[in-house]
Formats: C-alpha cells, sequence, structure tokens
C-alpha cells in the first residue's frame, strides 16, 4: 500500500478485471489514477468493501493497464 488507506484498511480482498493494455518499455516514465468505483457496507456495521479501479499510463497518456482492487476498511459510526 502507498500509505493512503492508513490504518483504515482491514483487508485486502484481491484483484478483478486485470488487463495488460499496452507493453511498457525501459526508461518510459508511468504514472496511476486511482478511482473509488463502489463503496458498500457489510453485515457488520463498523466494516465497509471499497473497489478502487487503478488506471496506469505511460508518458503518452496511453492506458497500459487497469484492474480493480477491493478493500475492506473500518468505518466511521
Amino acid at each position: 500500500m502507498a500509505g493512503f488507506a492508513g490504518d483504515s484498511a482491514v483487508a485486502w480482498l484481491g484483484v478483478d478485471n486485470l488487463k495488460m493494455l499496452c507493453p511498457v518499455f525501459i526508461g518510459d516514465t508511468v504514472t496511476v489514477v486511482v478511482e473509488v468505483m463502489e463503496k458498500k457496507p457489510t453485515s457488520k456495521p463498523d466494516k465497509g468493501v471499497q473497489t478502487w479501479r487503478y488506471s496506469v499510463k505511460n508518458q503518452r497518456g496511453e492506458t497500459v493497464m487497469v484492474f480493480d482492487y477491493k478493500l475492506m476498511f473500518h468505518m466511521r459510526i
């Protein structure tokens, strides 16, 4: 983790829809954009699940990889 979920993350629930769309070459510069796609509560009111879409782009703005990352978090009550 890159530190932005902090102590809020309880469990990593997996990766879905992983697609490698273009090759990445030595010397390429990549950037990552993360978008929250879904937030839903669990049966326990103090926990919830979020799905984040990661989009990896090269220096030309081409999307080279995408995937959905699912995490369980502590909820504020």
